[in-house]
This record gives structure tokens, C-alpha cells and sequence, in this order.
């Protein structure tokens, strides 16, 4: 199959291309996809989910980000146990998170959600960086 890919024209000048413009790695990446006959709702999900956008991965991701903080308020302690541990309320935490840091993955997943059943558009609602995020 990576034969097939390399003998298209848009596919070799974007693996060619020192700087790729979004208009090359989108053409190149849906051209990639149809080629391959990838099913649109696992490319979909899967993008989501490297690009931490996808709802399933805000609780773990939100678990892991207070349980570093609270090792590290832990092991502030433990250098001086004349301090005390200030903890913080878990769902205080959490929900202040799903307010700034998540609401905005989950209003660009509904937007990119909108769009799925089109990778070529969603890939095109995606930044350059997003896409190299996703990778070749």
C-alpha cells in the first residue's frame, strides 16, 4: 500500500515539501485515508483522542492533573512538616477545570464531531499543528 500512496502526485509533493501547506497535508492525509479505505468513524475517534479532545479522556486526565498536584503538595511536606498539607476540594478542582480548560476541547470536538462523517473537512477545521500531532 505504501507504493500506492508514493505514486500519487498530491501525496509525493506533500513528502516531498520541506514546509507542507494545511492545503498539502489535508489533500495528502484524506487522499491517505481513501487509499487505505479507513473507516471514518475510527480515523475520527482516534484523532480525538491524540489531540485530547475527545470527551472519554477529560475524568482520567482531570484525575491524573490533581493527583500530581497533590504528590507534589505532599512532598512539599515531607521536606518541611512544619507546613501543613493544603488540600484541595476535588470538586472545586474538577469542575473548575471542565470550565476553562475542557470546555473549550469540548466545543471543538462538537464542532469536529458535526463534520465526521468528512475527515478532509475536519482535517481542514484542524490547525498544522494538529495535524503533525496526528502524524503521516
Amino acid at each position: 500500500m505504501a507504493c500506492l500512496l508514493d505514486t500519487q502526485p498530491e501525496i509525493k509533493e506533500f513528502l516531498d515539501a520541506e514546509n507542507p501547506s494545511l492545503a498539502q497535508i489535508v489533500k495528502a492525509y484524506s487522499m491517505r485515508d481513501n487509499i487505505l479505505n479507513l473507516d471514518k468513524d475510527e480515523v475520527f475517534n482516534n484523532s480525538m483522542k491524540k489531540l485530547g479532545l475527545h470527551p472519554d479522556f477529560y475524568e482520567s486526565s482531570i484525575d491524573m492533573t490533581y493527583r500530581r498536584l497533590m504528590i507534589g503538595r505532599i512532598d512539599e511536606f515531607l521536606k518541611d512538616k512544619k507546613m501543613p498539607i493544603v488540600c484541595i476540594d476535588y470538586c472545586s478542582f474538577r469542575l473548575n477545570l471542565i470550565n476553562t480548560k475542557y470546555q473549550g476541547r469540548l466545543t471543538k470536538y462538537n464542532m469536529l464531531f458535526e463534520m465526521k462523517d468528512n475527515m478532509e473537512s475536519v482535517y481542514n477545521a484542524l490547525s498544522k499543528e494538529d495535524l503533525y500531532a496526528l502524524g503521516w
